[in-house]
């Protein structure tokens, strides 16, 4: 939580899924996607997205006043508006939804360069409810259903990467990073994709923009994770 949001000051007028909504700026009315996070769809239905759409919309009621923060991409190739939006959780003490979102299980983590301000709380948060079980990972953890939801059969990922799932190796060889969505994700042994390549446990962070990850480097070290850079939500 912050003290002091930053950018455009609006309205939310409609929740349309999960990590997606309408929102209002005086007379204009914009379609946001939310940075930094995926939802299962309401359209067709996968499993937990209406579970994940009727969670967005508790915390971000018709209404509400919400802050509008962009990165550096504005638009989506649909032409939405890409923001992280913060609401007020308790008088003058504000959250990102997609924490608030992902740290619940109703979304997972995506992070495209260079649009990573917060990568390394959100990607400790989805840690932290994976391990919990919160979310779709407890309604759809045994199902294909879970498959669809995070974007590849539950049982199709490799245990090598514990907070992501991509595919294991097969003959057709192993995959780059430029192939995967994810990018600074915890690596274990085998690697067999080879994407820790200065063997630091923390994969394709040669593709990414942004610091080091260490959040998740203190994670797996047992060290204190309260200690949150400066740049991160507390």
């Amino acid at each position: 939580m912050r003290d002091h949001p930053t950018g455009r000051r609006g309205r939310i007028s409609h929740i349309t899924d999960g990590d997606s909504l309408l929102g209002t700026f005086g007379d204009k009315t914009e379609k946001v996607l939310l940075f930094s996070g995926y939802s299962p769809e309401v359209n067709p239905i996968e499993c937990y997205g209406i579970e994940a759409t009727a969670m967005l919309a508790q915390l971000a009621p018709i209404g509400s006043v919400a802050w509008f923060e962009r990165g550096e991409t504005s638009l989506d190739r649909y032409g939405r508006s890409l923001y992280w939006v913060s609401i007020e959780v308790e008088p003058g003490r504000w959250q990102l939804l997609q924490d608030a979102i992902i740290a619940a299980g109703a979304d997972e983590v995506r992070i495209y360069s260079p649009d990573d301000r917060y990568a390394d709380w959100l990607m400790l948060r989805e840690s932290q409810g994976r391990v919990a079980g919160l979310g779709m990972r407890s309604v759809c953890a045994d199902s294909e259903q879970a498959g669809e939801a995070m974007g590849i059969a539950s049982n199709n990922c490799d245990p090598s990467y514990p907070t992501v799932c991509i595919r294991p190796l097969h003959p057709g060889g192993d995959l780059d990073c430029a192939d995967i969505p994810y990018r600074r994700f915890v690596v274990l042994p085998t690697d067999p994709h080879h994407f820790d390549g200065d063997k630091n446990r923390i994969g394709c962070e040669a593709h990414w923009s942004g610091r080091p990850n260490e959040l998740a480097s203190r994670a797996l070290e047992g060290g204190n994770c309260e200690r949150t850079p400066a740049r991160t939500l507390t």
